[in-house]
C-alpha cells in the first residue's frame, strides 16, 4: 500500500521487504515461533510484536487475537502512520501474509487514516495482495474498538464475497480450516 506507507507479507517475503528497512515493523506470530532473524536489527519503539492464532472463534490449545492485542495494533499504528510520523513505512507481517496481517493492514489505515472509507482500504489492499482473506475476529474487534460501526467489517466481507465468486472451492477450504463463520459473512454483503 504504497500511497498508505503500508507493505503487507508473510515469511517467504521478509528478506525482500526488509532489504529497504521499513520504519516501523509490525510482527503477527503464533505464540511458539521465534522472532525472523530478519527483524533483529530493529529498535523496540519501531516494531510491535503480538502473538496470537490465526483464528476467528475460541480453539482449544490456541490463543485468539483480544482487544488489548487491537488496541496496541491501532496504538502502533497511529504512532507509525499517523500525521506526526515523517515518511512512514510500515511492514506488517504474520506466518504467510494471507489473514493476520491483511486484517492488521486494514486496521493500521482505518486507525491513521480516518477519514479513509473502509471499502477503499480493502480495495486497495486486495489490488496489491490479491489472495489476501483478513482475520474476521481481528478486524471486528478493530471496528468495535474505532467506533466504526461494522463499516469495515462489511467491507471485508464484499471481499470474501468477491473471492468465493472468483474460487468457489475457497469456501470449503476455508470452512475446513474453522473458518465457515468468515464464509457466512460472504452471504451477508
Amino acid at each position: 500500500m504504497a500511497q498508505c506507507g503500508i507493505i503487507v507479507c508473510g515469511f517467504a517475503d521478509l528478506a525482500r521487504q526488509t532489504a529497504i528497512p521499513p520504519t516501523h515493523v509490525m510482527s503477527i506470530l503464533d505464540p511458539d515461533v521465534s522472532v525472523p532473524p530478519e527483524l533483529a536489527s530493529f529498535a523496540p519503539n519501531q516494531r510491535l510484536e503480538l502473538r496470537f492464532g490465526d483464528v476467528i472463534d475460541e480453539v482449544p490449545g490456541v490463543r485468539p487475537p483480544n482487544r488489548e492485542d487491537i488496541g496496541q495494533l491501532l496504538s502502533f499504528a497511529r504512532e507509525s502512520l499517523g500525521p506526526a510520523a515523517a515518511a512512514p513505512h510500515l511492514l506488517l507481517h504474520c506466518h504467510a501474509g494471507y489473514s493476520r496481517s491483511p486484517a492488521a493492514a486494514l486496521l493500521a489505515m482505518a486507525a491513521a487514516y480516518p477519514e479513509m472509507p473502509a471499502q477503499q482500504a480493502v480495495d486497495e489492499l486486495w489490488r496489491i495482495r490479491p489472495n489476501i482473506w483478513p482475520n474476521l475476529r481481528v478486524i471486528e474487534i478493530g471496528d468495535q474498538l474505532l467506533g466504526r460501526d461494522e463499516e469495515i467489517v462489511r467491507a471485508v466481507r464484499k471481499l470474501y464475497r468477491q473471492r468465493l465468486i472468483k474460487d468457489p472451492d475457497l469456501a470449503r477450504r476455508m470452512a475446513g480450516y474453522g473458518r465457515a463463520r468468515e464464509v457466512e459473512a460472504a452471504k451477508l454483503a
